[in-house]
């Protein structure tokens, strides 16, 4: 996973609320946090090149449209019907793309995003 632009402390709070307890339940995935502070274009040029990480936390949903077009991101849509995510979430945190899916959420009230990508 990747975050972009985050304090020292939010990387502490990360290792201690999804790093350590995801690796500490099941040993097939290891979480690893990677964090970054170039910028969204970087991780847009990994994934449409085929690399960077599994999962994005991001600045916004702009690079959405073009990795999904291009077969970069994963669809969520059975994730979210699975979870009732619809339902339980804000509609916002649920907004699905001009092709029918639903490719990220909205993590906060600002404009900040989590994917998946293609390769996870």
């Amino acid at each position: 996973m990747l975050v972009l632009g985050a304090t020292p402390y939010y990387r502490q709070a990360l290792d201690e609320a999804l790093v350590k307890p995801f690796n500490a339940s099941q040993s097939d995935y290891e979480l690893i946090i990677g964090v970054s502070s170039v910028g969204d274009n970087d991780v847009r040029v990994a994934l449409m090149g085929g690399g960077g990480p599994d999962l994005v936390y991001a600045s916004g949903p702009l690079m959405l449209p073009s990795l999904a077009r291009a077969g970069n991101l994963a669809p969520l849509d059975t994730y979210a019907k699975a979870e009732s995510w619809v339902e339980r979430l804000q509609a916002p945190s649920c907004e699905r793309m001009s092709d029918g899916h639903l490719y990220c959420l909205h993590c906060r009230k600002r404009p900040m995003a989590c994917f998946i990508t293609r390769r996870f």
